[in-house]
């Protein structure tokens, strides 16, 4: 070996042992809690920048630098597998824009803005109805070719939901379309059993600290008790309760309880028609 390959062996042996021992260092914290992490981190970096020292290497990092690193690499993989389940669903979430342009703060809207015919769902993050009828809507929506959409409102029964609402109303804030699959996440996580409002943020790809302090304010929980005072106006005492409305004719038929599609779909095409045929009975007679 020449005098060139001994200096290029050299300069990436340090980076092939720092690779080596952070998949190790990696393993081996993955379930070790937050204070345990903060030393064995330290104890790591001590250990590579001293194998480091060894290799003889210049511009050599300090054990703060190295253990700064590490705890960087510890973190997005935490982040990575906390998120394995957004990325698992979010591509059914195409017809869910980003931003709304025409809709009023607070709202959450799948679908096109402009559709023809609107379903209001009244919801409950621990309601078992719920969560077996959240699917309904979403396939009304994506089989009807832009003419409906489908707008969520919050209506927490249950006490224990009721944080959850407040998370997923601070996911709203940062996109419309993050807000449906964050829906859809709490309901597969068995609403407030499986996940806590905190936890949220960290399954979303979304702006940690603007969460939090969402999370902490009281603009969230104001907008879900609108959505609650809202539906008590329009006669909600359970979950889900449903509306569907012609925003051409203002007609609306109210649904209850976790009904099929079919019957969602029904109510859809009663009231296009209706509106088509003024002269045909008023709807729901």
């Amino acid at each position: 070996m020449d005098q060139k390959e001994a200096n290029q062996t050299t300069k990436k042996s340090p980076l092939l042992l720092v690779g080596f021992v952070l998949a190790i260092g990696l393993a081996a914290l993955s379930f070790a809690t937050a204070k345990q992490n903060q030393n064995q981190i330290q104890e790591l970096a001590v250990l590579v920048k001293q194998q480091i020292e060894v290799a003889g290497t210049q511009n050599q990092p300090s054990s703060e630098e190295i253990a700064e690193q590490i705890r960087q690499e510890i973190e997005q993989a935490r982040r990575d597998e906390r998120q394995k389940p957004y990325r698992s669903i979010a591509g059914k979430y195409d017809n869910a824009v980003e931003s709304l342009k025409k809709s009023e703060p607070g709202t959450s809207v799948y679908g096109a803005e402009d559709a023809e015919v609107t379903i209001i769902e009244f919801s409950d993050f621990d309601c078992p109805y719920c969560k077996r009828f959240h699917d309904t809507p979403k396939s009304v929506v994506d089989s009807s070719n832009g003419r409906v959409n489908w707008v969520w409102k919050h209506f927490p029964v249950h006490a224990s939901a009721r944080p959850l609402h407040v998370a997923t109303e601070c996911v709203s804030q940062q996109s419309n379309r993050l807000f449906w699959i964050a829906a859809e996440l709490i309901f597969n996580e068995d609403g407030s059993r499986g996940v806590k409002p905190h936890e949220l943020g960290e399954m979303l790809p979304i702006d940690q600290q603007t969460f939090e302090e969402c999370l902490s304010s009281r603009e969230a929980q104001v907008a879900v008790q609108e959505h609650y005072n809202f539906g008590q106006e329009a006669g909600v005492t359970g979950t889900p309760a449903t509306f569907v409305i012609h925003n051409g004719t203002n007609q609306v038929l109210q649904l209850k309880g976790a009904v099929p599609r079919n019957q969602v779909e029904a109510a859809v095409r009663q009231l296009i028609e209706s509106a088509r045929n003024p002269d045909s009975p008023e709807v729901g007679e």
